[in-house]
């Protein structure tokens, strides 16, 4: 007779030690297929050449369309393609980042928003799953190529509002998605049934 609740799911933060970059970086960590548009990264890496672009993934599969992405990539001075990354390493990746860029055109809940927030990371995306992204000003949400190129320009150019949408993802993961903020959780709705009995 007790209605059933949802408690987000807990992560612990990718054990990183590395410290934000000097000069802006941008993490995309994924599967290489049509669906996650890695080109709309490739193309925001050539107009922004005084940025990094981290690339942290590989298909699943070989196809012609990943072997043309990872090809142009690697050609690419301000691109640095990972492949598959330890765990080590990729927590250092978060860690240096300036943003999480998601490009993809469908996602579920993606477990790198989670990672990027608990580490103070905002996101820049093209899918924001139940409109988190934007309700908790946790990142900024983008329409199109030109939309996101953009406004990637304007957050990495402007400290303050990059250290707004951090303070806010760091805020968010804490109360909904560490450890002691699900034990909390938990802990709150076993009080309240129990009132119930």
């Amino acid at each position: 007779g007790l209605d059933s609740i949802i408690i987000p799911m807990a992560v612990i933060p990718p054990a990183g030690c590395a410290g934000p970059a000097e000069s802006p970086r941008v993490l995309w960590v994924g599967r290489i297929t049509p669906g996650k548009r890695l080109e709309w990264l490739l193309e925001s890496a050539a107009r922004l050449p005084n940025v990094t672009f981290d690339i942290v993934g590989t298909p699943n599969r070989d196809s012609e369309h990943a072997t043309r992405l990872m090809e142009q990539a690697r050609q690419m001075q301000n691109v640095v393609v990972h492949g598959r990354a330890p765990a080590s390493e990729l927590a250092n990746l978060y860690r240096r980042a300036s943003l999480l860029a998601c490009t993809s055109e469908l996602e579920g809940f993606p477990t790198t928003f989670l990672e990027a927030w608990s580490v103070g990371l905002p996101v820049l995306t093209t899918f924001d799953p139940d409109g988190v992204v934007a309700a908790n000003g946790l990142g900024q949400v983008a329409v199109d190529l030109e939309d996101f190129i953009g406004r990637l320009d304007v957050l990495l150019g402007n400290g303050a509002v990059r250290k707004q949408l951090a303070g806010a993802a760091a805020d968010y993961f804490e109360s909904n998605h560490s450890v002691a903020g699900v034990c909390r959780q938990f802990h709150q709705n076993l009080i309240r049934w129990a009132s119930k009995e």
